[in-house]
């Protein structure tokens, strides 16, 4: 209003990043991704958004995981597509067997021999989460030279499922303090730790719930880009209008 807009021009979004039309996943969305990737009756652990170097930190946890939880299944979504093909190579030195979304597509493919799914398609995390068991968010053990503040952790929390983290987080601080009131081990600082968290949270299921009900109750999200569709709306008609007048 200050820079002299009109004030019925201005529209409050709230933070985009957990736009809900985005997010959500629908049933037959749920029963796809069921399907595709054999997830029925398994555990899941999903590591979203992952750094380079984070990568063999991730795969060796779930190589150990593995040893403990017999119906594991773990989905990795790596930043960048580019590192599918380091992540496969690396391994080959473990006991795990790989395969990218992609692969799963076959119907030839043994889903259920696979222990590890390498999301290798962009935009498909956010509606992903929402099928995992426990949750470690990205970027935020090994940083991203680029974005040295880990990545989002909104996205999960839509979900209301348990996140873990590494140190290195700053937006959205306030949020994992909260978390971390209720449970101290969300910030892990070491491949040690990180297997430590994820495997107690796979493990009890009562206190998922219990973490589960304590986002829901706790976490609130600020996003409503309904009247931001409905300006961008009718700017796209006028300039559909404009264009064709021309």
């Amino acid at each position: 209003v200050g820079l002299g807009v009109e004030e019925n021009k201005i529209f409050v979004t709230g933070d985009l990043k957990i736009d809900p039309h985005r997010l959500s996943i629908s049933e037959d969305e749920r029963g796809y991704y069921d399907r595709i990737m054999g997830l029925t009756g398994k555990s899941v652990f999903i590591a979203g958004s992952v750094s380079q170097d984070e990568g063999e930190i991730i795969l060796d946890v779930c190589e150990k995981l593995r040893s403990v939880i017999s119906n594991l299944k773990c989905i990795i979504a790596p930043r960048f597509l580019d590192n599918i093909k380091d992540l496969k190579k690396y391994a080959e030195k473990t006991s795990l067997s790989v395969a990218t979304k992609t692969d799963l597509l076959d119907e030839k493919a043994d889903k259920d021999k696979i222990d590890v799914i390498l999301l290798d398609a962009y935009g498909e995390l956010g509606k992903v989460y929402g099928l995992g068991d426990a949750i470690f968010v990205g970027g935020t053990l090994k940083p991203f030279a680029d974005k040295p503040l880990g990545q989002n952790i909104l996205e999960p929390l839509f979900h209301c499922k348990p996140i873990v983290v590494g140190p290195n987080v700053k937006n959205d601080f306030d949020v994992i303090k909260k978390l971390q009131g209720f449970w101290p081990n969300i910030i892990v600082k070491d491949s040690s730790a990180l297997f430590n968290s994820i495997s107690s949270l796979l493990l009890d299921e009562g206190f998922r719930g219990n973490y589960f009900k304590f986002i829901k109750d706790s976490i609130k999200f600020d996003c409503d880009i309904s009247g931001l569709m409905k300006a961008l709306s009718g700017l796209r008609d006028k300039v559909v209008a404009t264009k064709m007048t021309c």
